[in-house]
């Protein structure tokens, strides 16, 4: 069975990112096409390989930096489990700050209505 690849627009629809990005993470080698023809130099890329980029995608949103998001890529697959357990929990904790700021609004809100 012959496999499928995806050209770099594609993967730019499927992923949501544009083709430039895609290209920048090509030029910092933080993800790679799979194939690069050498006559055109169109990048294609493989279903397999889709994961990677919501994984970057979730890792920049929570503000990792691309350097630590390359790093965190070239980890075993048990290095990466800890690695994501622990950015779910810095997320967790910021979730927690970010409901204790908005109950501290709600209530400055309720305080400032009750004295109009």
């Amino acid at each position: 069975m012959k496999e499928h690849y995806y050209t770099i627009g594609e993967v730019a629809k499927l992923s949501n990112l544009s083709v430039q990005t895609l290209r920048y993470y090509d030029q910092i080698d933080l993800f790679k096409p799979a194939y690069i023809d050498t006559f055109t130099n169109y990048r294609y890329y493989k279903g397999n390989q889709l994961f990677y980029l919501d994984i970057i995608k979730s890792l920049k949103y929570i503000g990792v930096t691309l350097d630590d998001i390359k790093k965190a890529l070239r980890l075993t697959s048990e290095e990466l489990l800890d690695f994501l357990a622990q950015q779910e929990l810095r997320i967790n904790e910021k979730i927690s700050r970010l409901n204790e700021a908005k109950n501290t609004l709600l209530k400055t809100k309720k305080a400032i209505t009750r004295a109009n």
